[in-house]
């Protein structure tokens, strides 16, 4: 009997061993994309490893316990690897570093989120959203409210890595205001400052209303003003409605007005259908009108054919007009770019090609371009070559330039070279260039030097060192010139400082010049001091008006009068 109870007992240790193994032990899937209810993500599209392997970017999903309560999700690349370049979004768009891919108005930054955990309360509430960088930094925090309304609206703020209201928000707003649907999906967001008043969020908007689809994902997206009327956001839309596959995948946006009428965004399509691969990656986009017309955009391309390697890169973009044949499009003026990467998935060459099929040089003068990073994902080095893949001076009168980055990621030293590999002088007149930050991440200050680091001239505007100040949304208000000697000075268009104003949508409604001792000074250019602007609802300038030292009204040098 001895021997029967102790093997009993043997056999239910053995049980409630492997049981609390799988109680604590993480359980993981993978998503093409995801959805939020209350707070707390819900991946959308299940995906096998086999097709994450095949996919630049995808979401995985950490569970534990016997409740499945979501820990972690993570954006992966085709290795598994933590990756900052995904599809995910944030409720405010935050200042980030400033790099050579910056620069090109290219979004991709090193220290953007990739991971995020979830902190929950015991009636299993959101109360915070934490997200992290891939070296395991935090980013920012989202820190929720109580339920209020029935457990149907919900207050937030964002805090910095630090844990205090976060000042990285490129935007007025400073608090959101959550209200759910019934299933707990997101129904509308409003932006408020910190006495509860309506402010400009993301995209000039004040609130968003959202309807989903079956997969509970937005199929109509309404922007409003701060009395709950649709208005047009900065993209020059009131609505947008979308479509998707069954993996989630938007395969359609449609652009409308105010008053749900077809309308044109700000990069001049009014309908665009997306195809994708099996894999889930876009391979293909066509624009068109509101009449429904395949259109060209404002970069120059009716269409975009994208084609990946086996690890979902992209590794070939062509351009097509309305009627499918090759043009170039306005950015860089190339018909094709082909590309190569890393084993880290860093782009390492790219290659430019014209309608003709040939390799071609882009606006800047090359025809490829080389690429390499530091351990961060920081471009460190820019390469220029011709068509016969020799190196060549672009229009900037360099052909290499060497970066160096801050512990932050912010781009704070270039050094330019020649085609012999020598320190040169760019066409501006210096051969290195360095840059300073604050603690949020404006750049406050720039300054020029020559080939053996002596203190150069900026010939582009006849400075040495500019100095920047900005207010609390991050709009720069001041530019404050200085020349070799440290101390201000006129700078060739004939002022040593400019000032400017923006509305609550971060358009510039005002600019103004003064000299050495800040009295109003003339700008040579157009013969004013102030210039004064209007917009429209759909954040178009349409109106500017002009004043001269005494405050009046004045002609520009071309005649031009408000």
């Amino acid at each position: 009997m001895a021997c029967v109870a102790l093997a009993v007992l043997a056999g239910a240790l053995s049980g409630y061993v492997v049981w609390n193994r799988y109680q604590n032990s993480p359980h993981e899937a993978y998503f093409s994309t995801y959805t939020q209810r209350k707070g707390i993500f819900e991946g959308v599209g299940p995906l096998t490893k086999e097709q994450v392997t095949r996919r630049s970017s995808s979401f995985k999903f950490i569970r534990q316990g016997l409740d499945g309560r979501l820990v972690r999700v993570q954006a992966i690349d085709s290795e598994g690897r933590l990756t900052h370049r995904h599809s995910a979004g944030t409720y405010m768009k935050f200042r980030s570093a400033v790099n050579a891919f910056s620069a090109l108005g290219i979004d991709e930054n090193p220290s953007r989120e990739c991971q995020w955990e979830f902190v929950q309360d015991e009636a299993r509430e959101i109360a915070y959203q934490l997200a992290y960088d891939k070296n395991g930094s935090r980013v920012w925090g989202l820190a929720y409210s109580p339920s209020l309304s029935q457990g149907l609206q919900k207050v937030a703020h964002f805090v910095g890595p630090d844990g205090l209201p976060n000042t990285h928000t490129a935007s007025a707003a400073e608090y959101i205001h959550f209200e759910y649907w019934p299933d707990g999906l997101e129904k509308q967001l409003s932006y408020l400052d910190r006495t509860g008043k309506p402010r400009g969020g993301p995209d000039g908007v004040y609130a968003v209303h959202y309807d989903y689809d079956a997969l509970g994902l937005t199929k109509r997206v309404v922007s409003m003003d701060a009395y709950g009327h649709p208005m047009i956001n900065n993209d020059g839309v009131a609505i947008l409605e979308i479509t998707r596959d069954a993996m989630g995948n938007v395969t359609g946006e449609k652009a409308l007005d105010v008053a749900g009428k077809p309308t044109l965004t700000r990069d001049g399509w009014s309908h665009v259908i997306i195809t994708y691969d099996e894999y889930g990656n876009r391979n293909g986009e066509t624009y068109f009108d509101p009449s429904g017309r395949p259109c060209m955009t404002k970069d120059g391309f009716a269409k975009v054919i994208l084609k990946h390697d086996r690890f979902g890169n992209g590794i070939e973009v062509a351009y097509l007009d309305t009627n499918d044949q090759p043009c170039l499009e306005k950015r860089f003026g190339v018909a094709k770019v082909t590309d190569k990467y890393d084993e880290r998935g860093n782009l390492i060459e790219g290659t430019n090609f014209g309608t003709n099929g040939k390799p071609c040089l882009n606006k800047f003068g090359n025809a490829k371009a080389t690429h390499k990073y530091d351990e961060r994902g920081n471009l460190i080095e820019d390469a220029c070559f011709d068509t016969d893949g020799k190196p060549c001076l672009i229009t900037l009168g360099v052909s290499k330039m060497i970066s160096k980055f801050d512990e932050r990621n912010n781009l704070i030293v270039i050094e330019c070279y020649g085609i012999d590999g020598r320190r040169c002088l760019t066409k501006d007149g210096f051969a290195k260039m360095t840059a300073d930050y604050d603690e949020r991440g404006n750049q406050i200050e720039s300054a020029y030097f020559g080939v053996r680091d002596e203190p150069a001239i900026n010939r582009s505007d006849g400075s040495h060192r500019v100095k920047k100040s900005y207010d609390e949304p991050g709009n720069c208000i001041a530019w404050e010139f200085y020349g070799l000697d440290g101390k201000r000075c006129m700078i060739k268009d004939g002022y040593a400082k400019v000032t400017a104003d923006y509305d609550e949508r971060g358009n510039q409604v005002a600019c103004a010049c003064f000299g050495l001792h800040d009295k109003p000074a003339i700008k040579k250019a157009d013969g004013t001091h102030r210039v004064n602007k209007s917009y429209d609802s759909r954040g178009n300038c349409i109106a500017w008006e002009y004043y001269g030292t005494d405050g009046k009204p004045c002609l520009t040098r071309q005649g031009l009068r408000p």
